[in-house]
């Protein structure tokens, strides 16, 4: 069958969504439906909904699958309605907002001809090989859960037909996992995708990483995965296998306070960790005890503080806007923060999800009705609309950003982090290379990063900051010649060809740029600085 699986953002920006990507367990759909079916992913966001039902046609697909959050419901469903009148098309839908209002949706949108709860691979597969058999599936499903992920196909090996996503973003995203120990408080995961934790192999996440590298460049990866940690034996084998494989690239995790190991982290940092991700919820105990029962202040300050010393940059999620917060929480979830000195804070306005223990609760109190996510068009149906919420999130994050220098790792802290780290870690060199261009000492930072090539002569972000301070000292042509290093060892990398353009832009030599420019755009034509580059060298 001809299968179509769509996504549609929110029309505000909400993360990742706000990019030309989609969800990776689409491309994980995908991936596995791919083996029995024609199947296209495509991103219609920034596409009008006549431009939208459009293409839909034109793919003439047997059945099209929409994956749905509660905050891209609205735009999700508006397409559904307009697609149904246009297209012969069955129409599926799926995802964690369908999965806890699917008798609601089911009533409302009489379009939709099957909704799926839960995990949508095997559902979605035996309800195309129900159609094709001339039989009629049942409307609504409780899917089965994927128990044994490692029979996922590898979605870097299966050249997945895609339309309007950018696939150099698309693909930095990865998961290790699926399901979760975690209460579902504030998160609806851990209903939606069960208690019961289940992880890819490491050496498959190492695969798709190198598939990845080799047929897009991507030397970036993001592992958006609570559980990554909780497993130490996994990610010592994940490491492991990235150094073994020597397989040079930077990456940032996801962590709760209970999973670190300074030991690990060591290893983890030797392995490419630049940056890790830990959720706060709050700086105030008493708000920690209702939304992260259990988890203690002095153990984020501990665990902050172990990442610090190991030398790798904290990010950190904190929510405002709780029923029960108060100013005095919000004031010292902003003085925790100033001990903490996060690299990046992600304050996220407390909003309603259905399949959370904090929806519910509204829901049984009388505070919300369901049928508040068909009536308002708004991405997030906020927990508190008093406007002084709004003024919280931007004192936390104005009082984050001013931290900023701060948090930066200083002269002082590289002594630490080369005592703990040893000699060999070249990330340890390339964060304190980056500290030292930032701050204007060049002289410093060529040094550091000089290090990093001659230690490591087959890991590319050695060339790629030597272009950078090279660049930056006006040595245009040198600089060049350590983009062009960059191309040589990682071909598929857009990055190394833009740069290169770029030196050779600033060096005056017009028509050779033209050519750089070109091999960039042919890898990547999303990216703005490729089109800026390209209109400024249509005048020459």
């Amino acid at each position: 069958m001809r299968v179509m699986l769509v996504y549609v953002s929110p029309q505000t920006s909400c993360g990742k969504f706000k990019k030309r990507i989609v969800p990776s367990e689409c491309m994980m759909l995908a991936a596995f439906l791919k083996n029995k079916h024609d199947v296209q992913v495509a991103f219609l966001s920034d596409l009008s909904l006549k431009s939208s039902v459009k293409h839909v046609k034109e793919i003439n697909p047997d059945i099209v699958y929409f994956q749905i959050y509660s905050e891209n419901r609205s735009g999700a469903l508006k397409t559904i309605r307009e697609l149904r009148k246009e297209c012969r098309a069955y129409i599926a839908a799926g995802g964690p907002f369908i999965t806890f209002l699917s008798a609601e949706t089911a009533e409302r949108y009489q379009e939709i001809d099957f909704l799926i709860r839960g995990e949508p691979e095997l559902t979605l597969h035996d309800i195309c090989g129900q159609l094709s058999r001339k039989k009629t599936p049942e409307r609504i499903h409780h899917s089965n859960p994927m128990l044994k992920l490692n029979a996922l196909p590898l979605v870097s090996e299966s050249d997945i037909d895609t339309m309007n996503i950018d696939k150099n973003e698309q693909y930095k995203y990865l998961l290790t996992s699926r399901g979760s120990d975690h209460e579902p408080i504030l998160s609806s995961y851990p209903a939606y995708a069960g208690r019961v934790i289940r992880f890819r192999s490491a050496r498959k996440l190492v695969a798709d990483i190198v598939n990845f590298k080799k047929k897009y460049g991507i030397i970036y990866f993001y592992i958006r995965d609570d559980n990554f940690l909780k497993d130490k034996d996994y990610v010592t084998t994940f490491c492991n296998e990235l150094l073994r494989r020597k397989v040079y690239i930077l990456w940032t995790c996801y962590t709760d306070v209970y999973s670190l190991d300074e030991k690990l982290l060591v290893l983890m940092k030797k392995a490419g960790l630049h940056r890790i991700r830990l959720d706060l919820v709050s700086g105030s105990q008493r708000i920690l005890n209702l939304y992260a029962p259990g988890v203690k202040i002095d153990q984020i300050k501990k665990a902050a503080d172990s990442i610090r010393k190991v030398g790798i940059y904290l990010s950190v999620r904190s929510f405002t806007g709780l029923p029960e917060e108060a100013e005095a929480d919000m004031e010292r979830t902003l003085a925790f923060l100033k001990r903490i000195l996060p690299f990046k804070c992600n304050v996220v306005r407390a909003h309603y999800i259905p399949g959370t223990t904090l929806y519910d609760e509204a829901v049984m109190n009388g505070k919300l009705l369901p049928s508040i996510w068909f009536k308002s068009s708004n991405p997030l149906i906020f927990c508190n609309e008093d406007p002084v919420v709004e003024d919280w999130k931007h004192e936390i994050s104005f009082g984050v950003e001013i931290l900023r220098q701060q948090s930066w790792f200083n002269s002082k802290n590289f002594v630490t982090h080369r005592r703990v780290n040893g000699k060999d870690s070249w990330v340890t060199d390339f964060i304190e290379g980056d500290y030292y261009l930032n701050t204007n000492q060049t002289a410093q930072a060529d040094r550091v990063f000089r290090r990093i090539i001659t230690v490591h002569p087959e890991n590319c972000w050695g060339y790629l900051r030597m272009g950078k301070v090279k660049f930056r000292s006006g040595h245009f042509e040198s600089a060049f010649d350590y983009y062009r290093t960059v191309t040589d060892l990682v071909p598929e990398y857009y990055g190394g060809w833009l740069k290169a353009a770029q030196s050779l832009v600033a060096d005056g030599r017009f028509k050779e740029a033209k050519k750089w420019i070109e091999e960039a755009y042919r890898r990547n034509r999303y990216d703005l600085r490729i089109h800026n580059v390209r209109d400024v060298l249509r005048h020459h």
